[in-house]
């Protein structure tokens, strides 16, 4: 780990010793305590208040894989006056580092809090427009602190010009920043000029906000009206109201002439869905979208619909008109970013070709994970998971051609230790690096401007993406967070391998095999052989469901020799193999239930019998079927594009109904109501043992995205029963309520 230590080392950021006037303090080296790989480790330390005498500084520097070494350093002490040390450690491998000091002379001790660097490769330097043209696409979302400073951490300042040139230095030369900031003394912030002129920076500009005169007080009220009738609510009258036309637009036009012609990402809004109806928000976007285009054609825009009715409703409202761009942020607190990304991201895609007719960009504006100290919130993680959950997230982000990868962000307020929102930082607050930002910039380094190569497939459980750039192919490794070891031929004499925080070696290929071990930290095997590349599934074919999904259930279908009447009489059932639901963990005695399939060329055929208390009254028996199980996430039921509810409800005195829900249905469809066109058929009947049965038709033509129904596709489906009398409590299931775990339905 470490190649070379010289001379002595003293840390501190703040006074804390067991006299006041004794401190040790040091100063903070420029470039956010980053070093360049090739440079010396030097700091500058200073002992004050200590009397005369001789003394030590006991030092322990720690990695992020948690190898550490301690030493001592002597310290003399002439006439109690002030001392500075020059520190030198030499040069060191790259990687995150950990220091923690305690210095002791003539009995007085002084620990000061623990001290993060770096050690990393520099980027090549390179203007704003290099870096666009040559199509980069890692960045860092700016953070920004404003008057009077960080008052709650006196003496400490967050000196954003320097975060962002450490930022380009490092590789990340995508941020996003409000379109109009003003200038500002306060070293907290910048302007958006001085963003893009001063500095090597790409941005995508947020439009958000307008000034007093242009609020829409005919339509609203005045601003202290709409205020008082707020109260309580999110959000402010500048991002909550639409404005008024004519003003906003010439209020805009002006403002977008004042930016460098090149600076053409725009994003309108922010989470919009928070604080803006659907219509006022697609109304918002089509002024904006046209003030802009006026004064900047070549502008390329766009917005974040927001998911499920939210969405829905800003679609048909023509929201995304004149846009070319998706707007996203990808968080994903729980579940794992291999159970969601991809698969959600696509089915996205499609949803908004289905209801535009166009296809879109993806840009990603935030994404991240929090590391609040004392958050008792679900989904708060270690600074080591977090730089684990970042590095993969990128790299599935990247396979999906995203165009910026622009994390939540560069530093944090770290005020209050119990608020999530206040520690999403890749640096803290005093300007040192957490882990998170050494894996990001080190994934920047190996794999931006390479081309994705496809997945390769080494079992269950491991993600295995090609990367190609120049002509050298780079293998990224990685496990959801459990240890594997893993063998592979990587069709090649050598590899270079890569670790997370950017440390190298070279790894002898035994026949072409290596043997590395696997965890949720990425590796990269650098130069694998075109092999490799060959035998990787192509970027943009369907993801292999079983990579990070266990389906523990599967189930075979036969072909149906002749269609079953759908009668409610299960009497050409017989004979047909059974699936029985089993009790779930609230069931309490809930009864049975059976349930079997069929299929031909044109329908898929469910039965089903409910008996005891799941037959009862307010009883309803959901079938899920997912015609693409590689599009299934546990994220969002309003995203899985290809899964459909087929829900059977019975309810007291009343016919059972058959209800269809789907992520692409406006409202749910009650069969043989209203005109359906589905074409799904279904009956019931009341049975001898206080139960009903019941069987269905599904139009292999409802299921859109299935593979030709000859091609003997494998599909995934659920089956419960639910009590509706008890809000829903599930009494018997087979499959799994995670669709992404559903069990295989095997046609056969």
């Amino acid at each position: 780990m470490f190649k070379k230590i010289i001379g002595g080392f003293i840390l501190g950021t703040v006074c804390a010793a067991t006299l006041p006037a004794q401190r040790m303090e040091i100063a903070r080296h420029q470039n956010c305590n980053l070093f360049d790989l090739a440079e010396p480790v030097k700091f500058d330390a200073s002992l004050n208040g200590f009397p005369a005498g001789e003394g030590k500084v006991y030092l322990t520097i720690s990695d992020y894989f948690g190898e550490s070494k301690t030493l001592s350093v002597p310290v003399t002490i002439v006439d109690g006056k002030p001392v500075v040390v020059p520190l030198t450690l030499g040069t060191l491998d790259a990687g995150y580092y950990e220091l923690n000091a305690k210095a002791t002379v003539s009995g007085r001790e002084v620990s000061p809090p623990m001290m993060s660097f770096g050690v990393v490769r520099f980027a090549p330097k390179r203007t704003a427009a290099e870096f666009r043209h040559a199509g980069l696409r890692y960045g860092l979302k700016i953070f920004q602190i404003g008057s009077p400073g960080v008052w709650w951490r006196k003496g400490t300042v967050w000196n954003l010009a320097e975060v962002v040139d450490t930022c380009a230095l490092l590789g990340l030369q995508w941020t996003r920043h409000q379109f109009n900031q003003p200038p500002d003394d306060q070293p907290g912030k910048i302007s958006t000029l001085d963003l893009l002129t001063k500095h090597p920076m790409n941005a995508v500009l947020k439009i958000e906000g307008f000034p007093e005169e242009v609020f829409d007080v005919e339509r609203y009220g005045t601003i202290e009206e709409w205020t008082k009738n707020r109260k309580g609510k999110k959000g402010y009258w500048a991002r909550n109201t639409v404005p008024k036309k004519a003003l906003y637009q010439k209020w805009l036009q002006e403002e977008i002439a004042k930016l460098p012609p090149e600076q053409n990402i725009f994003e309108v809004g922010n989470e919009v869905w928070n604080y803006m109806s659907a219509g006022e928000f697609a109304e918002w976007c089509n002024m904006t979208v046209e003030a802009i285009k006026r004064v900047r054609p070549d502008a390329r825009i766009g917005a974040d619909p927001g998911i499920a009715e939210y969405m829905k409703k800003f679609l048909a409202a023509g929201g995304m008109n004149g846009m070319e761009l998706w707007m996203t942020h990808p968080y994903s607190f729980t579940p794992l970013p291999e159970h969601r990304t991809r698969a959600s991201l696509r089915n996205y895609l499609d949803m908004l070709k289905r209801r535009t007719g166009r296809d879109f960009e993806i840009w990603v504006t935030e994404y991240g994970w929090s590391t609040a100290p004392q958050s008792e919130r679900k989904g708060v993680v270690s600074a080591k998971i977090q730089a684990q959950r970042t590095a993969r997230q990128s790299l599935m982000l990247y396979a999906e051609d995203v165009k910026a990868l622009i994390p939540h962000w560069m530093g944090d307020r770290e005020q209050d230790p119990k608020d999530w929102d206040h520690w999403f930082g890749f640096f803290k607050l005093n300007q040192q690096p957490l882990p998170v930002a050494i894996a990001h910039a080190n994934s920047a380094r190996v794999i931006d401007g390479s081309k994705f190569a496809g997945d390769l497939w080494y079992g269950h459980g491991i993600g295995a993406m090609l990367f190609e750039c120049g002509g050298t192919l780079t293998l990224a490794l990685w496990t959801a967070e459990e240890d594997k070891t893993l063998t592979l031929d990587v069709a090649a004499p050598e590899v270079t391998v890569v670790d997370i925080m950017g440390r190298e070696k070279k790894l002898s290929a035994n026949g072409g095999k290596v043997t590395v071990k696997l965890s949720g930290d990425v590796i990269y095997l650098r130069g694998v052989g075109a092999q490799l590349a060959r035998q990787a599934t192509p970027p943009g074919s369907n993801l292999n469901p079983d990579r990070w999904s266990v389906r523990e259930n599967s189930f075979a279908v036969n072909r149906s020799p002749s269609a079953p009447k759908i009668d409610g009489k299960l009497d050409e059932w017989a004979g047909t193999p059974s699936i029985e639901l089993k009790e779930a963990q609230e069931g309490n005695g809930a009864g049975g239930a059976k349930v079997r399939m069929k299929w031909d060329n044109e329908f898929i055929y469910v039965a089903w019998e409910l008996s005891g208390k799941a037959g009862a009254e307010q009883k309803c028996f959901q079938f899920g079927l997912s015609a693409r199980p590689d599009r299934q996430s546990d994220y969002l039921s309003q995203i899985l594009l290809y899964d459909y509810y087929f829900k059977a409800t019975k309810e007291s005195g009343q016919e059972p109904f058959l209800k269809i829900e789907g992520a692409d249905y406006d409202q749910p469809v009650i069969v043989g109501a209203n005109g359906e066109q589905t074409g799904v058929r279904w009956a019931w009947q009341a049975s001898d043992n206080g139960g009903w049965n019941g069987e269905m038709a599904i139009p292999v033509k409802l299921l859109q995205g299935l593979p030709p129904i000859a091609e003997l596709p494998r599909l995934a489906g659920s089956f419960t029963v639910s009590d509706l009398a008890d809000k829903n409590r599930l009494l018997l299931i087979y499959g799994s309520e995670r669709p992404r775990e559903w069990a295989y339905i095997v046609l056969q």
